[in-house]
């Protein structure tokens, strides 16, 4: 049931999204061609329309990652806060699958956001010259992968995670402070912003005391010590932003099988 739920999800989503990463690749293309002109025989009227397409470009990519945070909040207030929650809570559907579903599918897009944003830059800026420039930093990345062998491909896979895991915490502090602020009748998006600064600033609160901590005890000045460190550094914000996610789903879920108001 989650996966055809999730498939409605997507195709009433995807129509906000589809088009903005289509034109970001197309802008991202159409200033990759302009610049394979000499810029020193541009007209004023070409640099114009070049600073026109890379404007819009920008905008383009802006718009992509605002619109992820926008669809995550709009999804989740009309399809069970708002007037279609009468109809989604009467479905056989238990309400771990109604947060899943829009929880997954928000993530999906969040990181295909990202995925089109690297992709539009690689289109803009690799060809033969950018490689050979950066071809010593190639080398040089693969030489620390190999001289550190496991420890390298664990860090670059822990900061992955945790990139993800980031996420997947704001995609679920919108949702608990959405919930939150539907309880307070007619100033709900007072009270649901009010929230997710409040949410926001308790995990700031919660960050700087693990920070503190760690920086009382002393670093290993041994390079295979530090990367080490450094591991487990990560791993501790990877489970510290685990653990909020974890608090604000499981605090949506009670809200919405506890306390739920759709007047």
């Amino acid at each position: 049931m989650l996966g055809k739920m999730m498939k409605y999800e997507i195709k009433a989503t995807q129509r906000t999204f589809l088009p903005i990463y289509g034109l970001i690749i197309i802008f991202a293309l159409l200033i990759r061609s302009f610049t394979q002109f000499n810029f020193q025989h541009m007209s004023g009227a070409f640099s114009f329309l070049m600073g026109i397409v890379i404007l819009i470009y920008v905008i383009l990519i802006a718009a992509a990652f605002i619109m992820t945070i926008v669809a995550t909040a709009k999804r989740f207030t009309t399809n069970l806060l708002g007037d279609e929650g009468y109809l989604s809570f009467t479905l056989p559907v238990k309400i771990h699958s109604h947060i899943d579903c829009k929880m997954l599918v928000s993530l999906m897009w969040a990181v295909l956001s990202v995925i089109v944003t690297l992709l539009s830059v690689f289109v803009l800026s690799v060809n033969t010259d950018f490689i050979n420039k950066n071809n010593p930093l190639f080398a040089g990345l693969k030489a620390d992968y190999s001289r550190y062998d496991n420890m390298a491909y664990l860090i670059s896979f822990e900061i992955i995670v945790l990139v993800l895991i980031s996420m997947l915490c704001c995609i679920l502090q919108i949702y608990a402070s959405a919930t939150v602020g539907n309880l307070c009748g007619k100033h709900r998006r007072l009270a649901s912003f009010g929230t997710f600064i409040g949410l926001g600033i308790a995990q700031m609160i919660v960050y700087s005391f693990i920070i503190n901590y760690i920086k009382n005890f002393s670093l290993p000045m041994d390079e295979q010590a530090m990367l080490s460190a450094m591991a487990v550094n990560i791993g501790i914000a990877m489970a510290v932003t685990a653990a909020f996610c974890v608090a604000f789903y499981f605090l949506t879920y009670w809200l919405l099988s506890r306390k739920l108001n759709l007047e």
